[in-house]
């Protein structure tokens, strides 16, 4: 599957000769290790030969750009000795060795993406949930991003680190109970989505959902547990407004509703996100895709 290949929403250059990675590519990203993980972009001279080096050396993967210019290198990342990260990759075309671009501090690991429907749960808070391993967390927040733009917007949402327990709150609470309990045993990156998209690149004929990992279960009662314990709070809050005459609008909080959660292969290759990224697993709370009920 394509990491980040957004081949749909590409346009031609006006001009060759401008490599360029598509814009959900940065510093700091995350790359699903697999056999299929890929880079992708456009610029490059139709028929050109793009090419991927790890650290500036070693292995090198190329690819032939389409006729329009759009480029997409598969690689093959699942050797965790070969391939350490963080790690650097350096890309090129033609028959240059000269790097044009680069791609520097990637880490290899599991990519999750969360989709979590408007109105369920709670917002992260600082000294909530104790976060054991930061250094082994990275985020990416695609809610707000136009899937449907084309061309793509020049900048996209960019990768960040774990938060600092004060910056929290911009993340639901699931997404930082999910990230640290699957960070217990390796670097992890959760990606949150619109779920109307999940939703619409879902696909349900053959595919099975994938047994639900501990650490995610795990995660979804601890973030249960806060929501009653935020509820809880509220409920009190509410009584004594109304003891002291208080009028008062505290809007409700909902739980997070049972997991769905599916691999990579249940979606569509030619939709967001499988067209953007690569990953290990999506995962609806709450709701369950309309196509994956049972096909007759």
């Amino acid at each position: 599957m394509a990491l980040g290949i957004f081949l749909a929403f590409s346009l031609p250059l006006p001009g060759w000769g401008k490599l360029t990675l598509f814009p959900i590519f940065s510093n700091h990203m995350v790359l699903q290790r697999s056999e299929q993980t890929m880079l992708c972009g456009d610029g490059a001279a139709p028929g050109s030969r793009v090419w991927v080096k790890y650290n500036s050396r070693g292995k090198a993967w190329a690819s032939v750009a389409d006729s329009n210019g759009v480029w997409r290198v598969e690689l093959n990342l699942t050797d965790a000795a070969a391939y350490r990260s963080p790690c650097t990759f350096v890309i090129g075309a033609g028959k240059k060795r000269r790097p044009i671009l680069e791609l520097t501090d990637v880490v290899l690991a599991d990519v999750w993406l969360l989709a979590v429907p408007e109105g369920q749960g709670i917002q992260a808070q600082s000294g909530g949930i104790e976060l054991m391993h930061p250094d082994r967390i990275r985020l990416l927040d695609l809610r707000r991003f136009d899937a449907t733009a084309n061309p793509l917007p020049a900048e996209a949402p960019v990768w960040q680190e774990c938060p600092k327990p004060a910056d929290l709150g911009r993340l639901s609470t699931l997404a930082i109970c999910l990230a640290e309990y699957l960070a217990m045993s390796a670097d992890v990156a959760i990606v949150e989505v619109p779920a109307g998209i999940l939703d619409a690149s879902f696909e349900a004929v053959g595919q099975a959902a994938e047994k639900v990992p501990p650490a995610i279960t795990n995660a979804w009662v601890r973030a249960n547990f806060d929501v009653r314990t935020a509820q809880a709070k509220r409920w009190d809050r509410l009584i004594e407004a109304k003891r002291r005459g208080i009028v008062t609008n505290i809007p409700p909080i909902f739980e997070y509703g049972p997991l769905a959660v599916y691999p990579l292969g249940a979606f569509s290759p030619a939709k967001p996100p499988a067209l953007w990224l690569n990953f290990r697993g999506a995962i609806w709370p709450g709701r369950t895709p309309a196509a994956s009920r049972p096909v007759p």
